[in-house]
């Protein structure tokens, strides 16, 4: 008896047709398992696998333009009456966000839901900047337990409450460029099964190379924003937007920031751009 998958049933395009959400056709339509639920049954070492081929399905650009401004303009206006800050940064490296999540491919991605194009939630923002101030501008507790509601991520932390500073999803403001990345752990059987069963799954060199593609995002320009929830202390959140401008510039933001990915520098001249259109 054959396996059937109605969603399968139409002609599967070989890439992402023209105008579809970039986001839900990297997430739920791919579909090169073979009737056993095996890849790359087929190919050998000199042909590219199926992993990399659904990666270059996605297309080297997502996201529409005008889109994309109308978003960043609405973000502004929200910015601009709570007296918050607003900057734009531009990628210096590639950059990746959501790598954790589940897919076929083993490497996720996350998207935006209506944009269609990857973003940095609000949260990892709050994350990065956090970890910029406790870590290397050593912040005393008691201006994290202000700034972020507590002065420990320990969940059964007494001292958390609703921190002053908001911090809003870092969001594309132009269409941005794709591509693809392979990551080679030589230690696989280590990762995967070396904590349990050291003895047997050494961190050893005689293991075989797995080459592993990733979606990345190979160009962008980011609209960063956050705010406070008393719209009287305008300068301190003055200060935690020059901390973060510190913060991408030598740390990054998202995944595989140790190999210098996510790291970005402002762009003010695409800021005033945006602030005279708001303008207009």
């Amino acid at each position: 008896m054959s396996k059937i998958l109605p969603l399968y049933q139409f002609k599967h395009p070989d890439k992402r047709p023209s105008g579809a959400h970039a986001g839900l056709w990297f997430e739920r339509f791919f579909n090169r398992y073979d009737e056993d639920y095996q890849l790359d049954k087929n190919n050998d070492k000199e042909t590219k696998t199926d992993k990399q081929r659904w990666i270059e399905s996605v297309g080297k650009h997502c996201g529409n333009a005008d889109t994309l401004k109308q978003a960043a303009l609405q973000q502004l206006r929200l910015i601009d009456s709570l007296a918050g800050s607003a900057l734009v940064f531009e990628t210096d490296y590639h950059f990746v966000t959501g790598l954790g999540s589940s897919h076929p491919i083993e490497n996720g991605f996350l998207w935006h839901p209506t944009l269609a194009v990857p973003y940095l939630s609000g949260s990892s923002v709050k994350g990065m900047l956090r970890h910029w101030l406790e870590h290397w501008q050593e912040q005393d507790k008691e201006s994290l337990r202000k700034n972020f509601g507590s002065t420990s991520k320990d969940p059964e932390n007494n001292e958390q409450q609703v921190g002053e500073c908001i911090f809003f999803d870092a969001l594309p403001i132009e269409p941005v460029e794709l591509g693809m990345d392979i990551m080679t752990p030589h230690y696989s059987p280590w990762y995967q099964n070396g904590h349990d069963k050291p003895k047997e799954n050494p961190p050893a060199d005689w293991y075989e190379p797995v080459p592993i593609p990733f979606l990345v995002v190979k160009k962008a320009k980011f609209l960063f924003t956050l705010a406070s929830r008393n719209s009287e202390k305008q300068e301190e959140i003055s200060k935690m937007a020059e901390y973060l401008t510190e913060a991408l510039s030598y740390l990054g933001a998202g995944a595989k920031t140790a190999l210098g990915y996510g790291q970005m520098t402002e762009d003010s001249t695409m800021l005033d751009a945006l602030k005279k259109s708001m303008a207009d």
